[in-house]
């Protein structure tokens, strides 16, 4: 069970606020994916690379889809957070 608390991690980005990815190299955004807590990178991975739905994903780790909805959106905070970092000390 994850403990970190959800404020940590603050919310997505709104579309037009969100870091542009386009300019960021493949392995620098794999490595972030990686750093995920595992459940996140497990809900992440299943969501996005496997396009289960949250129920599948839900029914696959026993957790509810709520969960798995929750888990994404934290996970998505991160990597949006993690992304604004790494083009800041790029630039």
């Amino acid at each position: 069970m994850l403990t970190t608390p959800i404020d940590e991690y603050g919310d997505v980005p709104e579309p037009d606020q969100r870091p542009a990815i386009a300019e960021i190299p493949e392995r620098e955004l794999l490595a972030m994916i990686r750093r995920l807590p595992d459940r996140y990178r497990t809900v992440f991975n299943l969501y996005v690379f496997e396009e289960k739905s949250h129920q599948e994903i839900g029914d696959l780790l026993h957790i509810r889809h709520s969960t798995s909805a929750s888990d994404l959106h934290r996970a998505k905070a991160l990597l949006c957070k993690w992304i604004d970092e790494y083009r800041k000390n790029v630039e």
